[in-house]
């Protein structure tokens, strides 16, 4: 069974989707509201599947994401 995911404290301090809904540059959005969604308890596979894209193991077990 996997470990659950620890997110630093810090990270609770942002309001990624209220900063994702005023940011200018659409990549950057994305990714705020991919930081939100992991604020929500959301698994990194979750994650993917809502911002469409997969997640590849590589063969150092890094965890690398390519879009679809």
């Amino acid at each position: 069974m996997r470990r659950p995911i620890t997110l630093p404290q810090k990270m609770f301090d942002y309001d990624f989707k209220l900063l994702s809904q005023t940011e200018a540059y659409p990549r950057t959005r994305i990714r705020l509201l991919a930081l939100s969604h992991l604020q929500n308890n959301k698994n990194y596979k979750q994650v993917a599947e809502y911002m469409q894209v997969d997640i590849i193991q590589n063969s150092k077990n890094n965890n690398t994401i390519n879009s679809v």
